[in-house]
């Protein structure tokens, strides 16, 4: 359960950081992707528990898709209907054969690969996607 003064640094992180983001002329939303890798795990370190504050994280991921529909413009948005949809099209692809060919690579069987590189397409079902020796043996 997240305590009160984890929303007060949750919160605190977000305003400084929206702010400071806002005076560089820059999107909120940078904003609070900065927020949040200060104050991760891996950051700071002001939470070690990342379970613990798994139902805020998921809601403010929530919060910032509501903030990047406020600010995408469907018209605009309908312009780069090519690039958006082409170009992220071909990352995912691209990002899915080089990830699944460095797990090739270091040896895993072979439908590892694929898994491996989906992993990153759904986070919540890694640990099905762990490789573990035991299994191929």
């Amino acid at each position: 359960m997240i305590t009160l003064v984890q929303v007060a640094i949750l919160l605190t992180a977000a305003v400084v950081a929206v702010s400071l983001f806002r005076q560089l002329k820059q999107s909120s939303i940078l904003g609070f992707l900065a927020a949040g890798l200060v104050i991760a795990p891996g950051g700071c370190g002001s939470f070690t528990d990342v379970s613990s504050i798994l139902h805020a994280s998921e809601f403010g991921v929530v919060l910032l898709l509501f903030i990047i529909g406020l600010e995408l413009q469907p018209t605009r948005l309908w312009v780069m209907r090519r690039t958006v949809f082409g170009l992220g099209s071909l990352q995912v692809f691209s990002c899915s054969v080089v990830l699944g060919g460095a797990v090739w690579w270091l040896g895993l069987p072979p439908m590892q690969p694929a898994w491996s590189a989906s992993a990153f397409l759904c986070p919540r079902r890694r640990s099905c996607c762990r490789y573990s020796p035991s299994a191929t043996s």
